[in-house]
């Protein structure tokens, strides 16, 4: 008898997001550039990062437009 572990489903459902949004940041988005530049692995794997977070904001700012949404930062002044 078989029994589905929702740990290992759950984990896998995350995997399957996270490569779909790399494939759709690699294909759609050439204005991180289509490569990685870096030959380490560590520094390949930052740098596919740090261009998933950059197409995260501009998601978030095409987002912010369309909808009209005017965010409210807080204001860190010298003042106590």
């Amino acid at each position: 008898m078989f029994v589905h572990s929702t740990s290992n489903n759950h984990r896998r459902k995350n995997t399957l997001k996270v490569v779909k949004l790399v494939r759709f940041c690699h294909n759609h988005q050439k204005k991180f550039g289509d490569q990685l530049k870096s030959k380490n692995k560590t520094a390949r794997i930052n740098e596919l990062l740090c261009k998933i977070i950059a197409y995260n904001i501009t998601v978030l700012i095409a987002e912010m437009y369309e909808l009209g949404i005017k965010p409210e930062f807080c204001n860190l002044s010298a003042e106590n």
